[in-house]
């Protein structure tokens, strides 16, 4: 199963999902030449398998995971820990999760301090969730509307809305939602200014994977995304990206650039601005499975099947230095067979990154489920 890991905002936290489980691992101070171990502090327990996790942009406290029973369930640190203060249920009865799920503002981090008043209180679209689903279907959520799956209040857990009705549906009911046939859709994500909705999508007739780019403000609640690239007065657009499928798309800290990573190998480097691809990267040999950039936006990392995580230039492409995993944990069972990473995830506010890694082989004291491997390199710039 895959992995993912999701630093908090305050860089205080990060979270890794792996089987049934997501893991919060309390950030290491400090690293020295040996290696190092650091152990979990906490785990949320799920009833199937976690495929993603992805902490709030701008609140420490909250994050959300996607879970191979179809739901997207939603946490917050500060409550009950065995269940999610909020779940939403797919659509979508193909498969068993969703392609993506991203929060509005994922590009950047707002909270500098760590010390935040919970900047979704005043910015109401901070608590909005994209979501694409295996239909190629795209839906916007507000997660204020959601409705509270244990049925009691949980005082300043999270911006409440005066909009949620008594049916225990009513905040499942999406604010937007946009069509992505006859493409094949795979990953949605809000734009910098937030704005508009970027889509990797793939054209199921030559396999060329392209970002579409659509307004979903001040828009009709259902659209099919085909419609506003061929309708002139609608200020879409798409840009070709890659052969075959895209798997990563990621924007700047700044909000300047944008990475996108595909099943060709390469990664693309594009000025958000004109949205040209100024740079591309050739170095692997195997299908793009992830991209981060720092908290500076400077440095960009990519991994892939390759037991080396790419570290490069943001802007230019240029090789910057190398990830070894293969280093990491070489002296314990079945690590021969890990193979590179299944995502990555730059530390907001320092050069610490992690990597989503195979399940360890080893069960952990209980017995039960396999604790998640996370690999955190601390790259040091000269």
């Amino acid at each position: 199963s895959s992995c993912s890991v999701s630093w908090n905002c305050a860089g205080t936290t990060l979270a890794s999902a792996s089987s049934n489980q997501v893991y919060l691992w309390r950030s290491p101070s400090s690293f020295d030449t040996t290696t190092s171990t650091i152990n979990s502090f906490l785990n949320f327990e799920h009833r199937a398998a976690v495929d993603r996790v992805r902490f709030h942009p701008s609140d420490p406290n909250l994050f959300c995971s996607s879970v191979r029973d179809r739901t997207i369930q939603l946490w917050d640190l500060r409550v009950d820990k065995q269940k999610p203060f909020g779940k939403i249920d797919l659509k979508s009865n193909l498969g068993s999760c969703a392609h993506s799920c991203e929060w509005f503002g994922a590009h950047k981090w707002n909270n500098s301090n760590g010390d935040n008043k919970n900047n979704s209180e005043s910015d109401p679209q901070s608590m909005y969730l994209v979501i694409s689903e295996r239909d190629d279907s795209v839906y916007i959520y507000d997660v204020r509307k959601i409705q509270q799956t244990n049925q009691r209040s949980h005082r300043g857990a999270y911006p409440r809305s005066s909009q949620v009705g008594s049916d225990s549906s009513s905040g499942q009911v999406p604010i937007h939602s946009f069509d992505a046939s006859p493409c094949a859709l795979r990953h949605t994500c809000f734009s910098p200014s937030g704005s508009h909705l970027i889509s990797s999508v793939t054209n199921k007739q030559d396999a060329t994977s392209s970002l579409v780019v659509y307004p979903w403000k001040n828009s009709d609640q259902t659209q099919k995304i085909e419609d506003m690239i061929k309708s002139p007065s609608i200020p879409s657009a798409s840009y070709l990206a890659h052969i075959g499928k895209c798997f990563a798309v990621r924007f700047s800290p700044d909000g300047q650039r944008m990475a996108t990573g595909g099943a060709d190998a390469l990664v693309g480097l594009w000025d958000v601005r004109s949205m040209v691809c100024t740079s591309t990267i050739t170095r692997q040999s195997k299908f793009i499975r992830g991209v981060s950039f720092s908290y500076d936006s400077k440095l960009l990392a990519c991994c892939t099947e390759e037991d080396l995580v790419d570290i490069s230039n943001a802007v230019t492409g240029e090789h910057v230095g190398t990830v070894d995993l293969s280093r990491s944990g070489s002296g314990s069972k079945g690590a021969a067979n890990r193979r590179g990473a299944d995502e990555v995830s730059f530390h907001p506010k320092s050069y610490l990154l992690a990597c989503a890694r195979e399940n360890d082989p080893r069960p952990n004291s209980a017995g039960g489920a396999q604790i998640p491997m996370v690999t955190i390199a601390k790259l040091t710039c000269k």
